[in-house]
């Protein structure tokens, strides 16, 4: 049934993926004196550097395997919300998810390793988002949703049983 909870472990998950799209994980700025002040952002899909106060004219490098994996763990997360007849498939899938999942935070700390490479020789400050701690909180949320799928099959089990 939709309304259980790990429908909502699993919306929590899907909606968690999605701010990974539009905020910024980890931002760079120089505090080089005699050079302009650079500002590097980096967001689940790509590394932007631009100059203070000139966003408009900024350069976007793509991170298209933090995005492919990204993608799957949305469209995966949704599917499985509806997969609520078939618990044994839906179990398997939370299971891929949370592999998926920690490929993904591999996959955006490589990121973040080219991030500093991009102002490579210049001092800089880095500050981390909150939203950078979402991918292991994803984690987190599809394993409850895994053990709350595993105990309605384990009630379903038993129930089975007493026929």
């Amino acid at each position: 049934m939709i309304q259980r909870i790990q429908s909502v472990f699993l919306l929590l998950a899907v909606i968690f993926q999605l701010l990974l799209f539009f905020y910024p994980l980890y931002t760079l700025k120089t505090t080089s004196i005699d050079k302009p002040v650079q500002t590097v952002k980096m967001t689940g899909y790509n590394i932007s550097n631009f100059a203070a106060g000139d966003e408009k004219n900024k350069q976007a490098q793509p991170l298209p395997l933090p995005l492919t994996i990204n993608l799957i763990l949305i469209i995966g997360g949704i599917v499985t919300i509806f997969m609520f007849k078939n618990r044994k498939q839906q179990m398997t899938i939370c299971r891929f998810l949370i592999l998926l999942e920690t490929a993904l935070i591999v996959a955006l700390v490589y990121a973040l390793d080219t991030a500093n490479g991009v102002l490579s020789g210049l001092p800089f400050n880095k500050s981390y988002s909150v939203i950078a701690v979402l991918p292991i909180i994803n984690v987190v949320l599809f394993f409850l949703a895994f053990r709350a799928i595993n105990k309605d099959e384990m009630k379903v089990r038993a129930a089975d049983r007493l026929r």
